[in-house]
């Protein structure tokens, strides 16, 4: 923590900063940044600003937020561009990102709807546009894997035994949403907003309206993001929301069952940097890949690390 402070004060001038769930966001007449605690350890320390991209793409979120806030929407909430540590995300050598289709209405309950955000719930009253805003919504967003996820759903830390969701995988491709070399964020395809019912419950039309707006926010978050491996679980129909080129045809990696056979598909797009980005596809029951045990995700993991290594 030392090797923190003195950072703060030879970055800012007269700084003021907070602890929240493992991080910290730091503010001063000049700037406004916010960096992992976890990672404030010699070199591992990791700054985090919030770029000109960044904010238009949380601006987007917001907008949405407003425009469909009467739609089905979860309320009290707030739009989820992503779930997941962003900079240490950046600092992975290998970049996974999840793809599911819209946030839970599990993610914010009756009883306390901000209990995984709770850094932002003194602010949900008080949305506006300015970067000190936008910095602690970041922040939120950033810290829910250091709160309370939705463990069910995400997969659970390898330190707390059985397991389920995208964890699994990740762990097979030695990733994970809560520590590590390689940390790895979730997103979602269809909108950043929790609706009451599920996806699939919600009124087609509203559901139409929502990926109109919804779908292209993704697309242009994912080309920020510029991962190297995309884990999709959802309909078929979902994969013509992808935007970027092929640079392959799909093909089977692995095949889970026989009698009713589970099978995931692994496609390859070219990213606007150029760089190949692998993309698994595999559906999704209740959970991701829910029919699946955790060892035969783990399989998957490592079969899609071997492709990358080929």
């Amino acid at each position: 923590m030392d090797v923190l402070i003195n950072w703060l004060f030879a970055q800012f001038q007269s700084p003021t900063y907070i602890m929240d769930s493992g991080y910290i966001a730091v503010s001063s007449r000049n700037k406004t940044e916010w960096l992992s605690s976890a990672q404030a350890d010699g070199d591992m320390l990791c700054p985090m600003q919030l770029d000109q991209e960044l904010s238009a793409l949380a601006k987007e979120a917001w907008r949405q937020f407003a425009v469909h806030a009467k739609e089905s929407l979860v309320v009290p909430s707030m739009p989820i561009l992503f779930f997941g540590d962003l900079c240490a995300y950046q600092r992975s050598n290998l970049k996974v990102v999840s793809v599911g289709l819209n946030p839970s209405n599990v993610e914010f309950s009756e009883k306390d709807p901000f209990k995984r955000f709770p850094s932002f719930a003194n602010l949900a009253d008080s949305v506006d546009a300015t970067d000190d805003f936008l910095n602690a919504y970041i922040l939120a967003l950033s810290s829910y894997f250091a709160v309370e996820p939705y463990k069910a759903w995400f997969g659970r830390d390898v330190s707390e035994g059985r397991n389920a969701g995208f964890e699994p995988v990740l762990r097979g491709l030695e990733s994970s949403y809560y520590r590590g070399p390689n940390v790895a964020l979730h997103t979602d395809i269809c909108c950043p907003l929790a609706t009451r019912k599920k996806w699939s419950d919600v009124d087609p039309s509203v559901r139409d309206s929502m990926c109109i707006d919804g779908t292209p926010l993704w697309n242009d978050l994912i080309e920020y993001l510029d991962p190297d491996v995309m884990l999709l679980a959802g309909g078929a129909g979902y994969r013509k929301a992808i935007r970027f080129a092929t640079s392959s045809d799909r093909e089977s990696i692995m095949t889970v069952g026989i009698t009713r056979p589970f099978d995931f598909e692994l496609g390859k797009y070219r990213m606007p940097s150029e760089k190949i980005s692998s993309a698994v596809f595999g559906r999704s029951f209740s959970t991701p890949y829910g029919t699946v045990s955790a060892a035969d995700k783990q399989e998957l993991g490592r079969r899609i690390k071997e492709r990358l290594r080929a």
